[in-house]
């Protein structure tokens, strides 16, 4: 199961405890039930949906305080969050951190965490590619509501309208890849997030990959970068 479609089902289960939050329920045993109603086995996508669902109703009042203040989840938040999922790695080899940091402020932040228990970032990979092959792969992107498979309909010529070419079903856009909101993304990640590149050239961590090639190119040469 890939991580859209881990993703989905977090956020199908999310729904449904909050439509419904005026019942005496079990949020554990919630979870295991629909684990179970959707025939949910792959380890690593019970592990996502427990992580997510239970972070989320243990922190859910000071979250929603902010989103519905129209503000970012804070910093500081994000700092909790991350020690709590941390800490509840106990030994493990090393951590891949997804989209995260986003920004100077959020990099300091984690250097201070890992240090704190022993551990430091040993290396940075960017992903390169011009605004405009990004803004085709974000608008372009459409996922399967049955098996999770990612397409686009820009570079996936062989798609049939709406079609799943895969097992047959029914293809869904995101309801924030619009033109607009893709533009307010980009803009604050060159406000933001793109001063981490020189912040991360300066100690010698970051490895660059460029994202106009093939999927099975970027693939091999993020593998060759976290092995080596």
């Amino acid at each position: 199961m890939n991580r859209t479609l881990m993703r989905e089902n977090a956020f199908r289960l999310l729904y449904s405890l909050e439509v419904q939050k005026n019942k005496e329920i079990n949020i554990e045993e919630q979870i295991e039930l629909y684990i179970e109603s959707n025939n949910i086995t792959n380890t690593e996508a019970i592990e996502y949906m427990k992580d997510a669902i239970l972070g989320i109703e243990k922190n859910k009042v000071e979250i929603k305080a902010l989103i519905d203040n129209g503000k970012l989840v804070s910093d500081e938040l994000m700092a909790k969050l991350l020690k709590e999922k941390i800490g509840s790695l106990g030994n493990v080899k090393g951590i891949i951190f997804d989209g995260f940091p986003r920004t100077l402020e959020q990099a300091h932040m984690l250097d201070e965490i890992l240090n704190e228990v022993g551990m430091k970032v040993n290396k940075v990979i960017y992903f390169d590619i011009d605004k405009d092959t990004a803004m085709k792969r974000a608008l372009g992107r459409v996922t399967c509501k049955d098996c999770g498979e990612i397409y686009n309909t820009y570079f996936d010529t062989f798609l049939k309208e709406d079609e799943c070419s895969k097992c047959g079903g029914k293809l869904e856009k995101r309801m924030d890849d619009t033109e607009e909101k893709f533009s307010n993304r980009f803009d604050t990640y060159l406000e933001k997030t793109k001063p981490l590149i020189d912040y991360y050239t300066n100690l010698n961590l970051l490895e660059t990959v460029n994202c106009s090639d093939s999927k099975n190119n970027i693939f091999n040469k993020i593998k060759f970068i976290i092995e080596k």
